[in-house]
């Protein structure tokens, strides 16, 4: 048989027989997760450092573990949340600071920033996921010869669910003194912090629906800011571990929202007076042809209190007379309440 011939045939039989032949090799394994054990965590030899042999996929713990009562019945379905309709990136702002609202989990958003800082000349130096934190090298801008430039990106759980927030430091120092510098309180120069701010948001508009998540990060930038509280024998309320003016801010944006109307509030006193729309109520575009009974207009049906602790400020809704409404229908109201704030 002549070379020719044989490569022939021989291609003809791999042709047959290449499913079985490479088979093993390229089968899917997308479904091998269920056939995995729980195995034993390591032990660790005394005296060795175990810290890093955490879980590899964390399961998060359930921060609403209220107790289902025996008899349980199957609420209507909320109204959807209106934050969920608005855009997928934008800069808020209150008081001094800026930050980029980015509707997407920490873990999603952390490596697009870190790609965002590298593409744009602005390489983290330092990468702390735990902390949420990522600092540049010192860069030179070709406008200014006396100063070298760092900045610090910040990026922590969002106020809305599901969202993160991604805020810049700025730091300067005169070229040549950089090892000597620390981290300010507030950017050196607002203007250069604002910069970049604009830029990563920019950037991340045009990747914010890549799917890419850090699995090795899912506790980026600290626990969530705000959580539904439901203690055993207590009412339950929201704790929002910011200021009370972000807090006032956030659950004002919330209060106009959803099933909510703020009729009237007084910020001295931390309480938001607030109805409840009615079924039909949906506010559309019908909504501004009839007036409404002036009465009605005014009518509260629930206090929104706001009272600064420890940790932050708590949440609550009560009824008119001050009483505590039934739990159900209070830990809906909250969730409600939760589902919009900003």
């Amino acid at each position: 048989m002549t070379k020719k011939n044989l490569a022939i045939a021989i291609a003809a039989s791999l042709s047959l027989t290449g499913c079985g032949l490479f088979g093993d090799t390229f089968r899917d394994r997308s479904n091998d997760y269920q056939l995995a054990e729980e195995q034993a965590v390591l032990d660790v030899p005394e005296g060795m450092d175990a810290e890093s042999l955490g879980e590899v996929y964390r399961i998060p713990s359930i921060a609403d573990d209220t107790v289902i009562p025996n008899e349980f019945e199957v609420p209507r379905p909320r109204r959807a949340s209106e934050v969920s309709f608005e855009d997928k990136i934008k800069i808020q702002s209150l008081d001094d600071k800026s930050w980029a609202l980015v509707q997407a989990s920490p873990a999603e958003v952390w490596p697009k920033v870190r790609n965002a800082l590298s593409r744009n000349a602005l390489p983290p130096a330092v990468a702390n996921a735990s902390d949420g934190i990522m600092e540049t090298v010192w860069v030179n801008f070709e406008n200014d010869e006396e100063y070298s430039h760092r900045f610090r990106v910040k990026v922590e759980p969002g106020v809305q669910l599901n969202s993160t927030e991604v805020s810049v430091l700025h730091n300067q120092a005169m070229k040549g003194s950089e090892s000597a510098q620390t981290w300010p309180e507030a950017s050196n120069d607002s203007a250069r912090e604002q910069e970049v701010l604009k830029l990563l948001a920019e950037t991340l508009a045009g990747d914010v629906s890549d799917s890419t998540v850090s699995l090795l990060a899912q506790s980026i930038g600290g626990k969530p800011k705000v959580e539904v509280v439901t203690p055993k024998g207590a009412e339950p309320y929201i704790l929002i571990k910011l200021s009370f003016e972000r807090s006032w801010a956030s659950v004002d944006y919330s209060a106009q929202r959803g099933e909510f109307k703020t009729v009237d509030k007084n910020r001295d006193e931390g309480i938001f007076y607030v109805q409840l729309k009615s079924e039909d109520e949906d506010g559309g575009w019908f909504s501004g042809w009839f007036g409404s009974d002036d009465e009605e207009s005014r009518r509260v049906d629930y206090h929104i209190l706001l009272k600064t602790v420890d940790q932050g400020v708590e949440v609550r809704i009560v009824n008119p007379d001050g009483s505590n409404p039934e739990e159900k229908a209070a830990l809906r109201l909250l969730k409600e309440l939760r589902g919009n704030l900003s």
